[in-house]
């Protein structure tokens, strides 16, 4: 109550009288609303005396009142243009001074012209002004009603305006603008697609010296960027850059900088580079970016309640995170520290504290393994320390605490309830693997978020990925959950699949998943009793997903393809747009589905499926394969070699006479392999490369002959062991034996019957071809190579 008080004192005048006098009453309807206001909880003003104080203190304390305040106001005794120029005086006094009874009295007087004229410019106009009052009180109250009266008054103001009148693409930017302010409140997808067109036509109206043109381009940008998050078409996010880029130039030459399109800019380049649409050169630019932004911030005591104050400093932290991620450099990493102190001291709530907790908690992992020398993407190689300093179980529960902390503000219904819940799990897990303790809490958290329907697939699918922890230990109903878990994700591929989108935008997509087909074929034959059948099974289904998709289907029945796309689409869409959204709030996804909606979308997904399968010729549709009839029907005429590559292990699945077996390649580290892979097709490049001189090219080949070395020893070498072909000398060329080899993970991009070295290599043993799945082998399709 002390700091309530405390907080009572710094209402101004009136206000803050009104507010001592309900915290010194008796208790009654007026204090139990003081008080959830300062417990954060909704505000209802039913039943009080001190309504108004009540709001305004809500408003200054939250941000964004919860109740729609009505003050009535007298109809003016006016028409025609005067009464539309006094509204439009009185509304804008109101967003100068935020005063509720001003913008009140400008909706009263732009409806007069409504009832006294039929002319059409002035209909108009009027019809515009009051749709301007309906969405400031939408933006003040977040009441539905109020938005959709808005985007009804812009509708008819563009109805009856005449037909070449120059306030058209003023129109139509207030409805764009109005149409997306709904959009990322309700997610319905026909207002984003709208609000995009709208503001396409507001851009083609606006010449190119307008002094709107700047902002115009910024809004469509805006738009365009949080579809190109909600869809994941890299085309639309270079879309948006272009017009991000256009906005500031045209701030540039006019003198007037857009508000937000540095910033915005800065954040759509990160994307552009975590999406591999463009290379680490561009986080610089998005650095000096962001920085910009912050820096045309005022300055002084007042420039935390600048309404972008937060959202700067957050997109500023979230670039310089990413550019630490790629570049290692420390200094990055300490200013993405200080942005986000920053940021959260702000005075304003128009960055939601969820989302600066999250991003606080993000930069804060990030420092601790940067502390003690913990790469974040090679923790399987990081053995359990028992003497882990005391320091650092003190570190590790301080980050538990701050991802509680950032999941406490964002409860179930909230848009980031599923990333804060990732947050937690991830707090577990990562102090399982560094102390070697239980992973049962872990583990069952990151379950939970897997087979949460409500959940968006590719969410989804990437806690199923974290599942395993290296150096953890795992109880057996922990075992047995793990298995579960990961079947029912692999089940989820295919929903991520969809063909709305183009076929490079779908391989990058599944290509950030692959390694859940890996995972789970490595649990299978490492955690608990080895299945080396399933985990045959697992890697089929998963890794034919890409090439076998829908083909049939769209041939056979376009209609049910179709549908099959369309809610594969509404599966696939993030619950929120992430921290990417250039908006003040961050709100759902465009088009994202609640997750209820999400969980009808799975329903009918399911029962689309069965009905498929009804169709002649498609009775196994995107069902795994049987392996038995795998095995039997698989070439007798070689072995066909498997080869798993997982954080949890690597192994080779070898077929051979119709039966299967595995062995276990322990030296083969998913970790090194990556690494020696991007040397490896570096090193091929530079041993040509005409520009380079003898010296560097000689590397270059040195490096690749030691590659090959490397693979032989911890691949080749134990595979050719197992299967006898070393026993004796090497035959003769006509009489070598034939391997099928089925590579995953990095080891695609590697030439296998090329490892070795002069005295022993896999080209003096074996004849070798490649192939994607075991399937090809028995249905071709002209994937598969001989070499």
């Amino acid at each position: 109550m002390d700091n309530l008080r405390t907080a009572m004192e710094l209402a101004p005048g009136q206000l803050g009288d009104e507010l001592r006098t309900i915290a010194n009453g008796p208790p009654g309807p007026d204090l139990d609303a003081l008080l959830a206001i300062w417990d954060g909880q909704p505000l209802n003003i039913t039943g009080t005396e001190h309504g108004r104080a009540l709001s305004e203190f809500n408003a200054l304390i939250c941000g964004d009142p919860q109740v729609h305040l009505h003050i009535c106001a007298p109809m003016r005794d006016t028409s025609g243009h005067s009464a539309i120029t006094e509204a439009a005086k009185l509304f804008a006094q109101y967003e100068q001074t935020g005063r509720l009874k001003l913008l009140e009295r400008a909706a009263d007087v732009f409806a007069t012209p409504l009832c006294a004229t039929a002319q059409p410019e002035l209909r108009s106009a009027a019809e515009n002004g009051l749709g301007l009052t309906e969405w400031a009180r939408f933006e003040r109250f977040g009441a539905r009603d109020d938005i959709d009266h808005a985007i009804e008054l812009f509708r008819l103001a563009l109805d009856h305006a005449p037909a070449g009148h120059s306030m058209l693409p003023a129109l139509s930017a207030n409805l764009a603008g109005a149409l997306l302010a709904r959009w990322r409140c309700v997610g319905e997808p026909v207002d984003l697609d709208d609000g995009i067109h709208a503001g396409r036509a507001a851009l083609q109206g606006t010449p190119a010296d307008h002094e709107l043109r700047g902002s115009r381009l910024n809004s469509l940008a805006g738009a365009l960027l949080g579809k190109a998050v909600a869809t994941g078409d890299v085309s639309i996010l270079r879309e948006s850059v272009e017009l991000l880029r256009a906005a500031r130039a045209h701030g540039e030459r006019s003198g007037a900088p857009v508000p937000g399109a540095a910033s915005a800019l800065a954040d759509a380049l990160r994307l552009q580079h975590i999406w591999g649409d463009a290379d680490a050169d561009v986080l610089d630019e998005a650095t000096l970016l962001a920085k910009q932004a912050v820096a045309e911030l005022p300055h002084g005591i007042r420039a935390r309640s600048h309404p972008l104050w937060a959202r700067y400093h957050i997109n500023l932290a979230l670039v310089l995170l990413q550019r630490f991620r790629e570049c290692s450099d420390p200094t990055d990493l300490a200013e993405a520290a200080t942005a986000m102190r920053r940021a959260r001291i702000t005075s304003r709530a128009n960055a939601h504290p969820a989302e600066r907790r999250l991003v606080h908690a993000e930069v804060e992992r990030a420092r601790f393994l940067h502390r003690w020398g913990i790469p974040d993407n090679q923790l399987e190689q990081h053995r359990p320390a028992d003497d882990l300093p005391r320091r650092a179980h003190r570190e590790l529960k301080r980050l538990r605490y701050f991802a509680e902390r950032a999941a406490a503000a964002a409860p179930a219904g909230h848009v980031l309830h599923s990333r804060a819940r990732a947050t937690v799990a991830a707090a577990y897990s990562l102090r399982a693997a560094l102390t070697g303790s239980a992973a049962d809490d872990a583990t069952r958290r990151w379950q939970q978020i897997a087979g949460d329907s409500t959940v968006s697939v590719p969410e989804r699918v990437a806690a199923a990925r974290q599942l395993t922890i290296p150096g953890a230990t795992v109880s057996a109903a922990t075992s047995r959950l793990l298995h579960q878990t990961f079947d029912m994700a692999v089940d989820l591929l295919p929903q991520f699949a969809s063909r709305t989108l183009p076929m490079t935008d779908r391989a990058r997509l599944l290509a950030d998943f692959t390694g859940l087909t890996r995972d789970a074929a490595a649990c299978a034959l490492r955690v608990g009793p080895p299945d080396p059948k399933h985990a045959l099974r697992i890697l089929e289904h998963g890794h034919g997903i890409l090439h076998r998709h829908g083909t049939e289907l769209a041939k056979r029945e376009p209609r049910l393809a179709q549908r099959f796309d369309e809610l594969s689409h509404v599966l696939n869409q993030p619950q929120t747009a992430g921290f990417s959204a250039p908006q003040l709030f961050i709100r759902a996804s465009p088009g994202a589905p609640t997750g209820e909606q999400r969980r009808h979308a799975a329903q009918e997904w399911h029962r689309l499926i069965d009905e498929i399968r009804q169709v002649p010729g498609l009775h196994t549709f995107l069902e795994p394969p049987d392996v038995s009839e795998l095995l039997s029907a698989a070439p007798q005429t070689g072995s066909i070699i498997v080869v798993n590559v997982s954080g949890l292990g690597s192994d080779a699945l070898i077929i051979e006479h119709a039966a299967l077996r595995t062995i276990a390649l322990p030296d083969l580290s998913e970790t090194e392999l990556t690494a020696r892979t991007a040397q490896f097709r570096t090193a091929i490049t530079n041993s040509t490369d005409p520009r380079l001189t003898t010296a560097e090219q000689s590397a270059a080949q040195q490096s690749i002959t030691e590659t090959l070395s490397w693979l032989w020893t911890v691949l080749s070498e134990p595979i050719l062991h197992e299967l006898g072909l070393l026993a004796a000398p090497p035959p003769e060329p006509q009489h070598l034996p034939h391997l099928w080899w089925i590579p995953t993970g990095p080891l695609t991009h590697l030439p296998l019957d090329a490892a070795g070295h002069p005295g022993a290599n896999v080209r003096s043993r074996a004849a070798s071809s490649y192939a994607t799945t075991v399937s090809e082998l028995i249905h071709p399709t002209g994937e598969t190579r001989t070499v």
